[in-house]
This record gives structure tokens, C-alpha cells and sequence, in this order.
């Protein structure tokens, strides 16, 4: 997008990356005996592409007779289609899952324990938290009710706090790795981040709470240490911009330190990308030997446009670390790699 300029002033360029994230699921822990999934997936485009994204929603809605691009309603060419797209389009998709199998209950309540600790412990040390009027506020909402389910469900804890957070950091990486190339300026980046609303999550004080809480883990969990470009020089613009002034290096909480917007997917062609991604990933977990899925799935793997783990797999399987998961619920996860046969 371009900045216009005043005067004699040149005018600036900004260059604008959008990530679009959403999820799908119906994780809760009502019933032991059933399999539990979450998934959140997220879309990554810099903005000469938006307009095609846009274009394509948009038409396909009205060919396909939709309200909104909606992966669950779409047939097997459709999902091909839409894989298509994303792949001519180069643009770069992630995503990270979990299941009541690998991620119990239980796990989850010691994970939400330890984290409430951290967030203490972070904000006990921090000077931002005491001379900074909006960190102190967004500190005392957190320790008020962030370990209570009736201000934060397990639904919406697993999301966001403990699947957002990662995902978030693993975008941003994305970003910078595909358009490591875009304008060095000072101005020169901004990153757009849009999560899918979530009903009985935004808006309101649940809502201020959860986006609390992913600033605050990016702060105190070094799984979302941001990926840079191995050719970028420490004095690159885009460092020095976003150097966080408390650990000194370039962290997911700095560039996102504007905050985390909600919207609504019928409104946004980006997040309903993210849609397909996240049904793409929780139909082949829930069933393995969807054709249609899994051809689309493979499409964007083996095209390169999924953004691949520090380890190398598609997406993230998250589990309790100190736990051993059992053969069967790790190969549950083996229908994401790339070497299914299409």
C-alpha cells in the first residue's frame, strides 16, 4: 500500500502483511471416551495479493451459492480449487493441533497452573508492568481471572493460550521468511493480524482476557521465539523496530504490541482461507482416508506453502511434554505428512 506524501515529501511505502487466523473443533472434556479435537490454522499474504484473495472469495461465492467460503460445505473439487488458489497465489499457511488423547484434562489444568505462575513471575520482574499504565492494566485483568473458568473456559484457554500463542509467533516467522525481501525502511512493515470471533469469547472481558494472555505467554515461552531471516544484519530495519525493550531481541509480543483484532470470517476473505486450512487438518484427523481432504492437503504440502515446524512436520501436534504419547495417538497424526500417496 502506498503512504501519500506532503509537500515536496516523497511518498512512503509501507509494506502491509496480513495474517489471518481461525479455528475449528469442538474441544471440551465432557465425555473421556471421546475423541476431542482442536486445530487453528492461520493464512499469511503481504498485500499485493489481497485483492486476488478477495477477487477469489467473491467469486466463488457466487458460483458456489455461499454466504462465506466454507470448507465444511464443499465438495471435493472445491477443496482442490480453493488449494489451487492458495498455491498460485504463493501464499503461506500453518497450523498446530491437539486432541483430548495427547492433551488431557488434566494435563491441560497443570498447564494453566504453571502458566498463571509465569505470568506472575513476568510481571513481578517487569518495569513495563508498573510505569506503563496499559501493561499494568492488562497484568491485573490476568491475575484476576485468568485462572477462573468462569472468566476463561478449558475451550478457550486451549486456544488461546495455549495453541494461539505458538501459532502466532509461527505466522510471524512466516512473514518474515517469505518477504524477507520487502522494504528494509523504517516504516517499511506492518503486520495485520485478524483472528476469527469466537461466541462467548470476544467481545467482552473474556475477550480482553485472552488476548492478555497470548502478549504475555510470547513473553515468557521461548517456543515463540520469532524465526528471522538468516541474511537480514543486526542494524536491519525491521530489527531495530522491533527490538523488545526489556530482553533486547526481536520478539512476537514487540511486533504485536498494538494489539490482536477479532472479525467476522463472512466479512473477511483471509480468515475464511484460514477456515479451509483448519478443516483441512481437523477432517484428516478425525477421518484419514478423506480423499477430498487429503488431496488438498497434499497439494499445499508438497507445494511448499505450508509453513513447515522447527522439526520439519506440517503442522503442530501438541502434547504434554512430560508425557510419552502412545503409538496410536501419534500416528493419528501421520495422515498430515507428505508422503501419503495422492
Amino acid at each position: 500500500m502506498q503512504v501519500e506524501g506532503t509537500g515536496d515529501q516523497p511518498c512512503a511505502m509501507i509494506e502491509l502483511v496480513r495474517i489471518r487466523v481461525d479455528e475449528a473443533g469442538d474441544f471440551n472434556y465432557r465425555d473421556s471416551s471421546r475423541l476431542w479435537v482442536s486445530v487453528v490454522a492461520g493464512v499469511v499474504n503481504n498485500d499485493n495479493r489481497w485483492a486476488a484473495v478477495e477477487a477469489f472469495a467473491a467469486e466463488r461465492r457466487r458460483r458456489w451459492d455461499m454466504r462465506e467460503l466454507k470448507a465444511a460445505d464443499m465438495n471435493d473439487a472445491q477443496l482442490m480449487d480453493v488449494a489451487r488458489f492458495i498455491i498460485t497465489e504463493d501464499l503461506t499457511v500453518a497450523a498446530i493441533a491437539t486432541d483430548s488423547r495427547i492433551f488431557t484434562a488434566d494435563a491441560q489444568r497443570e498447564w494453566r497452573e504453571r502458566q498463571v505462575a509465569v505470568f506472575r513471575a513476568a510481571a513481578a520482574r517487569s518495569r513495563r508492568a508498573v510505569e506503563d499504565e496499559d501493561v499494568k492494566e492488562r497484568v491485573a485483568r490476568l491475575r484476576r481471572r485468568m485462572h477462573q473458568l468462569r472468566h476463561v473456559s478449558q475451550p478457550n484457554f486451549l486456544q488461546y493460550a495455549v495453541l494461539m500463542p505458538w501459532l502466532l509467533a509461527h505466522l510471524i516467522s512466516a512473514a518474515l521468511l517469505s518477504y524477507s525481501t520487502l522494504s528494509a525502511t523504517d516504516e517499511g512493515w506492518l503486520i495485520d493480524v485478524l483472528m476469527d470471533e469466537r461466541p462467548g469469547a470476544d467481545p467482552g472481558k473474556a475477550g480482553d482476557v485472552l488476548r492478555d494472555s497470548v502478549e504475555a505467554i510470547f513473553a515468557s515461552d521461548d517456543r515463540t521465539v520469532l524465526r528471522m531471516p538468516a541474511e537480514w544484519p543486526t542494524d536491519h530495519a525491521f530489527k531495530i523496530k522491533n527490538r523488545d525493550p526489556e530482553i533486547a531481541v526481536v520478539s512476537a509480543r514487540q511486533v504485536l504490541a498494538a494489539g490482536l483484532n477479532s472479525g467476522r470470517s463472512d466479512a473477511d476473505a483471509g480468515l475464511q482461507l484460514a477456515d479451509f486450512v483448519a478443516h483441512l487438518v481437523l477432517t484428516l484427523l478425525r477421518d484419514p482416508d478423506n480423499r477430498g481432504a487429503m488431496l488438498a492437503w497434499n497439494a499445499l504440502v508438497r507445494a511448499r506453502r505450508v509453513m513447515p515446524t522447527e522439526d520439519g512436520w506440517p503442522i503442530k501436534a501438541w502434547a504434554w511434554p512430560t508425557d510419552d504419547v502412545a503409538d496410536e495417538d501419534g500416528q493419528r497424526y501421520e495422515c498430515l505428512l507428505p508422503s501419503r500417496p495422492g
